[in-house]
């Protein structure tokens, strides 16, 4: 797993985006930041097509966005697309998703310097984006 940060706000709203979480760490993120059990599971599932719930004051998204390396002879949405789970809460957006995602990183990449934060990941070895 890798995980990066961007504080947008000092001191308050911030975006977590999760690279390739096995599924004891999407409990801990679940943990951490209050998810729903069921949206986890919705998470975990690889072929889930989109949806939008609501849950308390947390947001859940599955969204699937084109996928720039996909076969254009690909005839279904999982061959075309990558799908990304976002949560909102009050004060945080997390994304997870499970191989890196081209927009993704561009956005990072235009964080101002200083907001960004890169975790290690577990090999102990820097993300790569």
């Amino acid at each position: 797993m890798s995980r990066s940060s961007i504080e947008l706000e000092p001191g308050g709203f911030r975006w977590i985006d999760v690279v390739d979480p096995s599924g004891a760490e999407i409990e801990a993120l679940a943990a951490e930041f209050g998810l729903h059990e069921e949206a986890v599971a919705d998470c975990l599932d690889p072929e889930h097509l989109p949806k939008y719930e609501k849950q308390g004051n947390v947001t859940f998204l599955i969204a699937r966005a084109w996928d720039e390396a996909a076969d254009p002879s690909g005839d279904s949405i999982q061959a075309l697309t990558r799908k990304v789970a976002l949560f909102v809460g009050p004060h945080f957006l997390l994304s997870i998703h499970r191989k890196p995602q081209p927009y993704l990183t561009r956005l990072f990449d235009e964080a101002e310097p200083g907001q960004r934060k890169d975790d290690l990941s577990q090999s102990g070895r820097r993300p790569s984006r």
